[in-house]
């Protein structure tokens, strides 16, 4: 794996291995293996359908639901057996790897999300398929909850069931009338569903992907906002929609006003009043964060990447940073027992 994200994820392990695993699984007679036995040529054409699609980015006809399939599938990731240890592992080597979550940019715990949901109904078969286990923090779980991906058949099939279905289904609906419902839907027609950022198979995001835009001239660090940097409409879309639905523009402003505040004690500390200075200062702080955090779209980059480029955010960081009142240190003495 890399060494921290959002950027291109590398998973050192040949997509056949699983299949592979659960072919071990089934040989050791363990529970549920029949099911599992019954299963295994279709789980084996999903696998290389989801290479395939993720790999393209184009058709994605591994979205089809199968409902028809039972839970044991499902139920694997949580039995655990042995076989299946490289699970365990993988969350691990996040955790030790990883400084901040795949899917924010952001610190916190790891864990690992289902990209396509293992629940019953929607994609059992990928519960245990190592590329659709994603490194993510307990934030960017919930607010991504049972999303899934969809291509325009599968939503003209959703449309088709009967409403309590329809009301149960796991995957995006586009509502006709919505600010974003054009925007979706030409997205759709270029053979892309609407999805979140994929770690291991958008190659784009090893490039800088956001970037913070002041939209208040009066108060620029104030009306920071993250949007899409990428110039390429479709990834544009993806990053847009990726930012939206796991909500980091709101849960990343306590981040960028600690960053904002570092900026600033770091001029005010290195005495820096001058434009030019305090943009090769900051141009130092930006590249010694990248090569820690190995990526250009952690929260820190960011905001250093946006104070060093834009001279009106350099010049209000600049002012705080003078009319700032310095932290009085009290000492106490020493105390003779």
């Amino acid at each position: 794996m890399g060494s921290s994200v959002p950027t291109k994820l590398m998973l050192n392990r040949p997509g056949h291995a699983d299949l592979r695993a659960l072919k071990k699984f089934v040989g050791q007679r363990q529970m549920n293996w029949k099911h599992v036995e019954r299963d295994l040529r279709l789980i084996q054409h999903q696998y290389a359908l989801y290479q395939r699609d993720f790999e393209r980015c184009a058709t994605y006809p591994a979205l089809a639901p199968r409902s028809s399939r039972g839970p044991f599938l499902s139920a694997l990731y949580d039995q655990r057996p042995k076989c299946l240890s490289y699970i365990e592992e993988q969350r691990k080597r996040a955790n030790a790897k990883l400084s901040v979550c795949p899917y924010c940019g952001l610190p916190g715990r790891l864990t690992l999300d289902h990209y396509l949901p293992r629940a019953k109904g929607a994609f059992p078969h990928f519960s245990v398929y190592a590329f659709n286990l994603v490194p993510a923090c307990d934030a960017c779980q919930a607010a991504k909850g049972a999303f899934a991906p969809a291509n325009r058949r599968t939503l003209i099939r959703l449309k088709r069931r009967p409403e309590k279905r329809r009301r149960e289904a796991l995957f995006v609906k586009l509502k006709k009338g919505s600010k974003k419902s054009k925007r979706d839907a030409a997205h759709a027609r270029h053979g892309s569903p609407v999805r979140i950022l994929h770690p291991y198979f958008d190659d784009f995001l090893a490039d800088v992907i956001w970037q913070l835009e002041w939209r208040n001239n009066q108060d620029p660090v104030s009306s920071l906002e993250l949007v899409p940097a990428v110039i390429n409409p479709r990834r544009s879309s993806l990053v847009r929609f990726h930012i939206e639905k796991l909500k980091v523009a709101d849960r990343c402003r306590k981040d960028v006003g600690h960053w904002l505040t570092f900026a600033e004690s770091f001029l005010r500390q290195s005495a820096i009043q001058m434009i030019e200075p305090a943009r090769d200062a900051v141009s130092k702080l930006l590249r010694s964060t990248r090569e820690k955090d190995k990526t250009p779209n952690s929260i820190a980059c960011v905001v250093f990447r946006a104070i060093g480029t834009d001279t009106v955010l350099l010049t209000t960081v600049l002012q705080r940073a003078s009319l700032a009142v310095p932290v009085l240190t009290i000492r106490s003495q020493g105390v003779l027992l």
